[in-house]
């Protein structure tokens, strides 16, 4: 698994290791599906236009980068119409609103965990605000049927979500040693 922010950034590579002068921007999700479309890619100081890379073409993921078989797989948006119907939605996930069936802020996502085979968004990384953030470190909700992605926010069942949310056991707490060793909130 992969965290979607960790994308960002990665050069793009053939398969016989040959650096391509493109890198990643963001991934391109498609929330009723959810998982990765694509990867949105663009050239190194030449051009502001944007690429795209399908999900199903990228043949590995290394440390030196996102491995493709050939450059003719970086496509101009236009040429995969699910890609660029998503990219004029609103898809980032990042930073959705994650309310409860009954209208109340439950958290915000903060990034993604995403299967490197299938593309599939495994788990939302959350916050459930300042103060949480910092004592527990930021959490990890598993995607299930109870997620209802809307135009730009999430709404899930509040007691799914409370039973089903796992905590990084992170922040303050495990820096001075004093880590819960329960879900029970602060």
């Amino acid at each position: 698994m992969k965290k979607g922010s960790e994308f960002i950034g990665s050069p793009i590579i053939k398969a016989n290791n040959e650096l391509l002068d493109f890198y990643v921007q963001e991934p391109i999700y498609c929330t009723s599906k959810s998982r990765v479309l694509g990867l949105l890619v663009q050239q190194h100081l030449k051009s502001k236009e944007k690429f795209v890379i399908q999900y199903k073409k990228i043949k590995d993921f290394n440390s030196n980068g996102i491995v493709i078989q050939h450059e003719s797989e970086i496509l101009s948006p236009h040429q995969v119409p699910e890609i660029e119907a998503a990219l004029n939605r609103t898809t980032a996930i990042i930073g959705f609103e994650i309310y409860g069936v009954s209208g109340d802020l439950v958290g915000v996502v903060k990034d993604t965990l995403i299967d490197l085979k299938s593309g599939k968004i495994v788990d939302l990384i959350i916050s459930e605000g300042v103060l949480t953030d910092l004592m527990q470190g930021y959490s990890i909700f598993p995607l299930s049927n109870s997620i209802d992605f809307n135009q730009n926010n999430i709404i899930v069942d509040y007691n799914q979500f409370q039973n089903g949310i796992l905590y990084h056991q992170g922040g303050l707490k495990k820096m001075l040693g004093i880590e819960q060793h329960n879900k029970q909130k602060l």
